[in-house]
């Protein structure tokens, strides 16, 4: 479990995008492995494409245009994201 942590922890550093969440913090003290990352105004993607208050083309477009952005980074530094939906 602790490597896994460390490998996620290296992964994130290197991944500094405006559209990927930035890594502030980990904290190692078994049991508690954690990742500390940055709060994200509005909530998540999954809340905002759900909120009634936005169009559909005020959802979806921005949010697809900045997941392909985030993937598109991802990928020029060789690493595969395998949790997309």
């Amino acid at each position: 479990q602790e490597a896994k942590l460390w490998r996620e922890v290296e992964l994130l550093r290197r991944c500094t995008h405006p559209n990927i969440v930035q890594l502030l913090g980990v904290s190692s003290e078994p049991p508690r492995l954690m990742l500390v990352t940055e709060l994200l105004e509005g909530g998540s993607l999954h809340e905002r494409l759900a909120s009634p208050a936005l169009r559909w083309h005020e959802k979806g477009g921005q949010a697809a245009l900045d997941v392909a952005r985030a993937v598109a980074f991802l990928h020029q530094l060789s690493i595969a994201h395998l949790d997309i939906k």
